[in-house]
């Protein structure tokens, strides 16, 4: 499944100058060039935990360079149900990051930052389902006519 500029905006709630300056800055998005659906699930999963990275924590984006890569790349390798099972856990003195189930994390010596995945894959999968069900079914444009029995049964040919 593939996702276009619009559809990611949407899911994340970013504006198009937020997500053009991630572009210029995130090394896995300057690739991506044009207008055309780019974007895989994984994608939007590593463009959500930095969502989290630069709204909740305060962190600029032109310094997740180092992480960016590694992020778009793990997300990338998995489906989401295995990512709802994992944390993302970030060194913020290296930017090494790893993925570890919700119940293995490690002992910590210093400082970390620990994103579990299933809260922010809930909430995107929310928002893409909301998106598919409004164009799910068109309104009719002319009400429902009763169609006499004599007309079904003649198979169109009335005359």
């Amino acid at each position: 499944m593939k996702l276009t500029h619009g559809q990611v905006r949407g899911a994340l709630n970013l504006s198009q100058d937020a997500l053009r300056h991630w572009k210029t800055v995130i090394v896995p998005l300057s690739i991506r060039k044009g207008r055309r659906p780019c974007f895989s699930l994984g994608d939007l999963l590593a463009l959500a935990i930095i969502k989290i990275l630069t709204d909740q924590l305060g962190v600029p984006v032109g310094n997740l360079g180092v992480l960016a890569t590694a992020l778009f790349d793990q997300c990338s390798q998995h489906s989401w149900t295995r990512f709802e099972r994992q944390a993302a856990l970030i060194d913020p003195n290296t930017w090494n990051l790893s993925f570890v189930f919700d119940a293995q994390i490690p002992p910590l010596t210093g400082p970390a930052i620990i994103i579990p995945c299933a809260p922010i894959i809930g909430s995107l999968r929310a928002a893409l389902l909301v998106e598919q069900s409004d164009d799910a079914q068109v309104s009719l444009r002319f009400p429902l006519a009763a169609v006499p029995l004599d007309r079904r049964s003649a198979g169109g040919d009335n005359s």
